[in-house]
């Protein structure tokens, strides 16, 4: 009698050794993970650090045609100096700097890409793309161009009679690095004039003519003039075979025309009366 209450007070059941093998189970569990934990830990030198990271910021969330955005690198993790190795744009040099500016004259998907040295000598890059929105704009063409009156004609007569005089003109307009750059020039033309009467000469532009962006609205200007374009009009005495020189400047402003897009303008700019023909798009 004493053994069977022996036994049935000290038996174990099926049930109570599944939860035994649990808890081993448990505290096996925990304790391997505090043995890898350690050895990660005792693994590891107190000089380093986790993975650097490295992201491009701009100054504007969104980006619109001729903003200013500075754009900028944050860091974290980072075992010592960083150095701007440089800043790229569609995979060309940008800049050096910690950080940039640029204006986009020009609506589209742009690649900026950060290249650094970190933690001693090693190299790090990250890219990111913007997208850059147009502004409304108006396409206007200039389809002809014509001196009507010029009233310096003694400059290059030599006398007070009639001579030749020969002309053309040049498009004149910034680079990207602000230094201006012909992008057209006109033929030559020849007059018979004189001092005392004056016989208009002009050019017409072929196909559809020489294209220019003019936004709807603000004061504003493509490639960070304070025009459209710039004729730059050049003359000489073809009798006396003198050198060409500059006669006049015509930086054309059309802005003022956007309300009521004539297809004729006459301007007096200096010495001359200029007249061109246009179309709007």
């Amino acid at each position: 009698m004493v053994c069977r209450q022996f036994f049935k007070k000290n038996t174990v059941t099926f049930a109570n050794f599944k939860n035994i093998k649990t808890i081993m189970m448990k505290h096996f569990t925990l304790w391997l993970t505090a043995i890898v934990f350690l050895f990660v830990s005792c693994s590891k030198t107190g000089n380093e650090i986790d993975e650097p990271q490295f992201e491009i910021e701009q100054s504007m969330s969104s980006i619109r045609e001729l903003d200013n955005v500075t754009f900028s690198i944050s860091t974290s993790g980072v075992n010592g100096d960083v150095y701007i190795k440089g800043w790229y744009i569609n995979g060309a040099l940008e800049s050096t700097n910690n950080y940039f500016d640029k204006m986009f004259k020009n609506p589209g998907t742009y690649t900026i890409r950060m290249e650094v040295y970190h933690s001693g000598n090693k190299t790090s890059s990250v890219e990111k793309t913007v997208v850059v929105s147009a502004l409304p704009s108006y396409n206007v063409y200039i389809k002809t161009f014509e001196v009507l009156k010029y009233n310096e004609l003694y400059k290059f007569s030599g006398s007070t009679g009639s001579f030749s005089m020969k002309n053309y003109f040049a498009i004149e307009e910034l680079d990207p690095t602000g230094m201006p750059e012909i992008l057209l020039q006109a033929p030559e033309t020849t007059e018979n004039v004189g001092v005392n009467f004056f016989k208009s000469f002009g050019w017409q532009f072929n196909e559809k003519g020489y294209k220019l962006k003019v936004y709807q609205t603000g004061n504003v200007y493509p490639k960070s003039q304070t025009y459209h374009t710039n004729f730059v009009i050049y003359g000489a005495n073809a009798w006396f075979s003198t050198p060409y020189a500059v006669i006049n400047e015509y930086k054309i402003d059309l802005n003022k025309y956007r309300t009521l897009k004539p297809t004729t303008i006459t301007e007096v700019v200096g010495p001359m009366e200029l007249k061109l023909t246009l179309s709007w798009e």
